[in-house]
């Protein structure tokens, strides 16, 4: 089984939706707030407020690396 990578509505933590986990996804911080994460069909683009996109990106990308072994 893959991870799931919800994101959530600023301030109110509803999920908003959901990025689709495959052997393809990794992630790229642009700044320090802002990253994108690629899958296959789409690019999606998060900001962190808290400043911790490159922790983000490290995370995802790791994971990533992990599940595909």
């Amino acid at each position: 089984h893959y991870p799931r990578l919800f994101y959530l509505k600023p301030g109110t933590h509803v999920i908003k939706g959901m990025v689709p986990w495959n052997d393809k996804i990794c992630a790229q911080a642009d700044t320090q707030d802002k990253f994108h994460v690629y899958t296959d069909s789409r690019t999606y683009h998060f900001v962190d407020k808290a400043q911790r996109a490159q922790l983000w990106a490290a995370k995802i990308n790791h994971l990533a690396k992990t599940k595909a072994k």
